[in-house]
């Protein structure tokens, strides 16, 4: 190996290491001590995602540590498994909980400075409205099959991350109602990508029900007031949820998706082609 090492700078192995899969770096790795060495440079690294499971022991964490992991997914996260992350890994920038219900995991997150991109998947802390109020640096926030969390506790706390340009909401056991809505859209002036899991419960939508409550209540001000939004996806969606107006202040929406959660017999029905009309500056659509 001395050999090899005199022949190829570090710089040239870290280089060609970069074309190689994560299974094939691993493997690499096992080898011989000094390319395990330079298995774990963190530009290699910065881009893989960790999957945390259970409390590892300081070996697992300097590994890491070497590589400058910053996006991790804990399952069924408890308060230790995210301190150890936060101890370890204080500049993570992504974190996903699965099957949260320990309400002090979610008070760790504020520790995390650098953490803009939040999901959160089946979680039944009542610390969760709280817990965000301490995360106002976020861009990203998805919200998925959220329990114990009323619909305007977490209209009011989402309302206060400011910075966010990504909203993804897929909650369709307890619907955003029009009032909640706006009040998000009204107040967060850097959101762009706007997604939502629709579903029985929403039932028919007023025709307003994507006008940002800034367009109400205030002078000179009309109803068609239009949103910065530039993307819009509906999930689970069936007509008529929302009617062929209901996209009259997205004029600035340049993607389009919809996942249907099944067609209307009665093309009638139909807004898609209306919802169009009105859209044009839209350069992409996604029907499904």
């Amino acid at each position: 190996m001395s050999r090899i090492q005199l022949t190829l700078p570090e710089e040239i192995w870290i280089h060609v290491f970069g074309f190689l899969s994560d299974r094939d770096k691993l493997n690499v790795r096992l080898s011989c001590t000094y390319f395990k060495r330079l298995i774990d440079h963190w530009s290699l690294w910065k881009d893989s995602v960790v999957v945390l499971q259970k409390l590892y022991d300081s070996h697992f964490w300097k590994t890491l540590c070497q590589r400058k992991i910053k996006s991790i997914v804990v399952q069924k996260a408890t308060a230790k498994v995210l301190q150890q992350a936060v101890a370890w890994l204080p500049w993570v920038g992504s974190v996903t909980l699965v099957q949260c219900s320990d309400g002090t995991a979610l008070v760790t997150l504020g520790a995390l400075k650098h953490l803009q991109r939040l999901v959160i998947r089946q979680c039944c802390c009542r610390s969760l409205t709280s817990s965000l109020l301490s995360l106002r640096q976020l861009t990203h926030l998805c919200l998925c099959e959220v329990k114990r969390a009323s619909i305007s506790e977490i209209s009011a706390a989402v309302s206060q991350l400011v910075n966010l340009t990504t909203l993804k909401y897929h909650e369709d056991t307890n619907p955003i109602h029009k009032t909640a809505l706006h009040g998000m859209l009204g107040r967060l002036p850097n959101l762009k990508h706007l997604s939502l899991r629709l579903g029985p419960k929403y039932g028919i939508l007023p025709d307003d029900y994507f006008c940002p409550a800034k367009a109400y209540g205030h002078p000179g001000v009309t109803p068609d007031a239009e949103s910065g939004l530039s993307s819009l996806e509906l999930l689970n969606y069936e007509d008529p949820c929302l009617s062929s107006v209901a996209f009259n202040g997205l004029s600035s929406l340049t993607k389009l998706t919809v996942h249907y959660r099944k067609l209307h017999k009665n093309s009638n029905f139909c807004c898609l082609t209306r919802w169009l009309e009105g859209l044009n500056v839209l350069s992409e659509l996604n029907i499904s």
